[in-house]
């Protein structure tokens, strides 16, 4: 988690300065986000339809790597502004987890708790 936040806040940075992504990210090159993006994909194929029309796995993928982003460069505000303690994050991470799993799941079409 270490190594995820000191990526993450370079990231922050370089968008803070105006580094434009498509300079420095290579479309033929699979991100950790793109392989997430295509996990829920063979997910929603797997699941039986429903009524509702499937997440767009792309976006669900930005969607989740955007609030570990967050997480990630800006935990001691994000923690105040709910009510708990800055270093409570640490303690709290396999919980944090634990949400972006089942989240990853509701967005594959899933109903239960499963293993990725």
């Amino acid at each position: 988690m270490e190594r995820f936040r000191d990526f993450a806040v370079l990231i922050t940075r370089a968008e803070l300065t105006g580094i434009e992504p498509e300079k420095m990210l290579d479309p033929n090159i699979s991100t950790p986000a793109m392989k997430m993006a295509a996990t829920i994909a063979g997910m929603q194929a797997q699941c039986q339809p429903h009524d509702q029309p499937a997440m767009n796995p792309k976006i669900v993928s930005a969607y989740i790597n955007a609030a570990l982003f967050g997480f990630a460069t800006m935990t001691p505000w994000l923690m105040t502004s709910v009510g708990l303690a800055p270093e409570d994050y640490e303690k709290r991470v396999e919980e944090i987890i634990d949400i972006t799993i089942k989240l990853i799941v509701l967005a594959g079409g899933g109903t239960r708790q499963t293993t990725l």
